[in-house]
């Protein structure tokens, strides 16, 4: 099974090529436009690595992280 790894970036160009990227070297990927919708996926289906941005619209990377640290020690990286 694939790992699978949750991008949450508001910037359409950087989410894409994330993606593109990732999943080009094997990984499943889901990109969210913000980090609400991350944490609502997150809570169904729990991934192997989370890459946050810091400021987006809604909850921001670093409430995300708190929220997923709370949680779980998933390895998180935030792009800033």
């Amino acid at each position: 099974m694939k790992q699978l790894i949750y991008i949450a970036e508001d910037e359409k160009n950087i989410r894409e090529t994330l993606y593109s990227f990732l999943e080009n070297d094997g990984y499943e990927v889901c990109a969210f436009e913000n980090g609400d919708a991350l944490l609502s996926a997150f809570f169904k289906r729990r991934a192997d690595l989370v890459i946050l941005d810091i400021m987006m619209p809604g909850t921001d990377g670093l409430a995300v992280c708190r929220e997923l640290r709370s949680v779980s020690d998933i390895p998180i990286i935030l792009l800033t």
